[in-house]
């Protein structure tokens, strides 16, 4: 009866050990798990960030696209690397304006 006992002790003490380890391979799957989902979420947020980026530089360069048919259009006075708002016809007023009050080329 006392090697039974033993006998039953020993296949406790065995089974206790595998369930353990079982338990922390199951815990080391939750925490791959969890590391993962946290991983692909900050991938998103930067793919989401880079994407964002990469359309905000298609819109300028559409913008700047457009801008330039603009430019040519203009008045030969008007500067060409001068930032305006004014469309063709009011930048040609604006022109005759500058030149009758003389300012036009900074004054001279």
């Amino acid at each position: 009866m006392e090697r039974e006992a033993r006998g039953r002790d020993v296949m406790l003490f065995f089974h206790n050990k595998s369930t353990r380890r079982l338990d922390d391979v199951e815990e080391d799957c939750r925490k791959l798990r969890r590391e993962f989902q946290a991983l692909e979420l900050e991938w998103q947020n930067a793919y989401d960030k880079l994407l964002t980026m990469m359309q905000r530089t298609a819109k300028r360069a559409q913008v700047a696209e457009r801008a330039e048919p603009a430019v040519e259009a203009l008045p030969a006075g008007v500067a060409a690397g001068a930032p305006t708002t004014l469309t063709g016809r009011a930048a040609e007023l604006q022109q005759r304006i500058l030149s009758r009050r003389g300012t036009h080329n900074g004054g001279q």
